[in-house]
C-alpha cells in the first residue's frame, strides 16, 4: 500500500486520539465552568474558553486521523445515498464529537452554530470553508464580515469558530483521496462543538442562510468585505444521512470521566 493508506490505517500507539479529544473536552469545560463560577448559567461567555481551546482542544484534534474513527469501514456501511453523512461519536450536555462526510460534488450549505464554540479537523480529502463573522443581526437578517476562504486537507491545522467569529459557514467538497488501488470520493472532518446542538425534532437545530447581495468591497476603512445574509429554509438539494460509527467504543472512558468531573459539567 502507498503512503496515503498507511497513514489512514496505521496502528495507534497508546491512546486513541479521539480519547484525547474527549478527555480534553471534559477538562476544558470543567476549567471554563470554574472560571465562570460567578455566572454558571452562561459558562461559555468567556475568553478563557479560547485560551484553553488553543492549548488543549486544537492540540488533541490536530493529531486525529481517519484511522482513529475507522472512517472507511463506516462510510462503506452507509447504505443511504445523500450529499452528506454524519457519524456520531460522543455527546453530553456540554460538548459533542462527530464526523461529517461530504461526498463528491456536494457541500454543507451556509448555516450557523447558535451560541457555540467549535473546532474542525479535516481527516480525509480536501474541503473549502467560507466563513462569516457576525457584525449585527435584526430579525432574519444578519450583517457579517466575509472571511477569507480556506482550503483544508489532512495536513492542515484545525480551525475554530466562536459565537460571533466565523460562526456562519459553508463547507464544500474539493477532492477525495486515492491510495493507488482505490478512490475515496469524499472528504471528511471531525467536528467538536460546545455546547452541542439541542435536539428538538420539531425544528432544524441550526439556521440556514442565503446571501442577498454582492459583498461591499473593502477599503482603507473597511478591512473585510461586508455581506447581508438572510435566514432561509434548507436547500432542496441538501439532505443528510447517518453513517454507523465503527471505531473504538468510549463508553467506559465516558463513564469514568463522568465520575471524575463534577455533575455541573455534564
Amino acid at each position: 500500500m502507498g503512503n496515503i493508506i498507511n497513514y489512514f490505517r496505521k496502528d495507534c500507539v497508546g491512546m486513541n486520539q479521539i480519547e484525547r479529544v474527549i478527555r480534553s473536552g471534559f477538562s476544558t469545560v470543567s476549567a471554563v465552568l470554574k472560571a465562570r463560577s460567578s455566572s454558571p448559567s452562561s459558562p461559555f461567555e468567556t475568553p478563557n474558553w479560547t485560551i484553553l481551546q488553543q492549548n488543549s482542544m486544537i492540540d488533541a484534534l490536530g493529531n486525529c486521523t481517519a484511522s482513529d474513527v475507522n472512517l472507511f469501514e463506516s462510510v462503506d456501511r452507509t447504505t443511504a445515498k445523500a450529499p452528506v453523512a454524519f457519524m456520531h461519536i460522543y455527546e453530553n450536555n456540554w460538548f459533542s464529537i462527530g464526523v461529517f462526510v461530504i461526498f463528491e460534488g456536494c457541500r454543507l450549505p451556509l448555516h450557523d452554530h447558535p451560541g457555540m464554540f467549535g473546532v474542525i479537523k479535516t481527516i480525509c480529502g480536501k474541503v473549502r470553508v467560507k466563513s462569516y463573522s457576525i457584525i449585527e443581526s435584526s430579525g432574519s437578517l444578519i450583517k457579517a464580515h466575509a472571511e477569507t476562504p480556506v482550503e483544508l486537507d489532512r495536513s492542515s491545522n484545525p480551525v475554530s469558530l466562536q459565537p460571533n467569529d466565523k460562526n456562519i459557514h459553508e463547507i464544500e467538497f474539493i477532492q477525495g483521496e486515492s491510495d493507488g488501488e482505490r478512490k475515496y470520493p469524499y472528504a471528511a472532518f471531525i467536528d467538536f462543538l460546545s455546547p452541542p446542538y439541542k435536539e428538538d425534532m420539531s425544528k432544524e437545530p441550526c439556521n440556514y442562510y442565503e446571501m442577498l447581495a454582492l459583498p461591499i468591497i473593502p477599503t482603507h476603512e473597511i478591512l473585510k468585505p461586508i455581506v447581508t445574509l438572510r435566514k432561509c429554509p434548507p436547500p432542496h438539494s441538501y439532505w443528510s444521512t447517518e453513517a454507523p460509527y465503527m471505531g473504538q467504543s468510549f463508553k467506559t472512558l465516558a463513564e469514568q470521566l463522568e465520575r471524575e468531573y463534577p455533575k455541573s459539567c455534564l
